[in-house]
């Protein structure tokens, strides 16, 4: 099943908070060359099957969702 808030976020947004939260820049290059047509602008978790199945929803929304995942993981700063 799919855990998610039910709102779509960019690779972007996902990579900006994931930077904020470690307290480090960083940069985004997008490699066009790299890109795929199946490639989306977003990502969106589709909820309904764990929402109906168990009653679950989201609670905290993503920037605090991310920071806690960021405040467990063991990362060493580069440079």
């Amino acid at each position: 099943m799919n855990i998610g808030s039910g709102r779509d976020a960019s690779v972007e947004e996902l990579v900006r908070l994931i930077g904020a939260a470690m307290k480090v820049d960083i940069e985004i290059v997008e490699d066009k060359a790299r890109l795929r047509r199946v490639d989306r602008a977003t990502q969106l978790a589709k909820v309904d099957k764990i929402g109906n199945r168990v009653g679950w929803s989201a609670k905290i929304e993503l920037p605090a969702a991310v920071a806690d995942i960021v405040r467990g993981f063991p990362f060493k700063k580069a440079g």
